[in-house]
This record gives C-alpha cells, structure tokens and sequence, in this order.
C-alpha cells in the first residue's frame, strides 16, 4: 500500500515532466523496455532491493543497460534519482501507474467491472459501449469474478464504484428494516 502511494508520486512527477517537454510516449516506452529488463528475474529484482549493494554498482548496472538501450536525458536522471533515493525497486510500480497517467491523457479511461459469474464477450462489448457513450472516451474494460455479489456488477474507474449487485441491494434493504423496525 505505501509503496503504491510511494510510487503513483514518482509517476505524477515523471509525467509532469514529460508533459512539460513533449515526450509522454518515448519515455513510458523507455521505461518499460528499461523495467521490463531490469526486473526480468527475481536475481535482478533482489539486487536492485538489496541495501548491501553499493549505490555506484547499481549505477554502473544500469548504465551497462543503457548501453543496449539509448535513453533520453530525462529517463537517464529520473532512474539515476530512483537509485540516489533507493527507490529503483519501485520502478514495475511506478511504469504501471505512469501508464495508467498516460491513457488517461490520451483519454483512455479504465474499468474494472465485476460480476458474480464471468460475462461473455458480447456482455463486456455491451458494458464497454455504454460507458464509452456516457464518458465520451474510450474505456478498456477488465473483469472479476466474485460469486459472492449473487448477480448484478460493480463497476470501478479510478476512485469512482458504482455498485449495483444483488448483495449490495440486499444490504441496503436489509439496513432499512432494521431501521424501520427500531423506530
């Protein structure tokens, strides 16, 4: 939890700049391709957590990949400062939450939505269309599954749920006769 706090900020920082200097999409390509490297196993992951590795090792490390991949400056001082505030362990968290920042500016908006059983294709099209008409952006749909909601689906975009499943509704009237019956 903190480290996802710890990591949407990195994100929003990164993407200020980015947006600042034209280049939202060249960097969250290099730091994809850069993490998806960097962390491609777990011995990888463990030395960039590892605190008895010294900081200039790890700058060295990441300078031998920036010799496969060309960088642009601003990538080059943002990984370099994750490293300085030993933080570059964050670097899977902070690409996902950059991403999500740059679909949103792109206008892609993100949806979860679940459902007590698994909704067909046409279903999610349906859910997806109808969000996409009331936003007037384009939605990228995932789904859950949890049997118990009993029927019905919550949709979440961001901080924003709407629940409109059974078990909800079930609550909800159950609250209300309970109140009704200590009146």
């Amino acid at each position: 939890m903190i480290q996802d706090i710890i990591a949407e900020r990195y994100a929003r920082a990164l993407f200020a700049l980015c947006r600042e200097q034209n280049q939202i999409d060249a960097i969250e390509r290099e730091i994809s391709a850069l993490a998806e490297m960097a962390f491609s196993s777990e011995k990888y992951h463990s030395y960039w957590e590892n605190p008895m590795v010294d900081m200039d090792n790890k700058i060295q490390l990441l300078e031998s990949i920036f010799g496969i991949f060309q960088v642009t400056p601003l990538s080059d001082n943002f990984l370099r400062l994750l490293i300085r505030k030993r933080r570059f362990g964050l670097l899977p968290i902070i690409v996902e939450k950059f991403r999500l920042l740059v679909q949103e500016a792109h206008g892609v908006a993100n949806v979860t939505v679940v459902t007590a059983v698994e909704p067909d294709a046409q279903a999610v099209e349906q859910i997806r269309g109808l969000l996409a008409q009331k936003l007037s952006r384009e939605i990228n749909v995932t789904t859950e599954v949890d049997a118990s909601l009993l029927g019905g689906m919550i949709v979440r975009m961001g901080n924003k749920v709407v629940d409109g499943s059974v078990k909800n509704q079930l609550q909800r009237l159950q609250e209300r006769i309970e109140r009704g019956a200590t009146q």
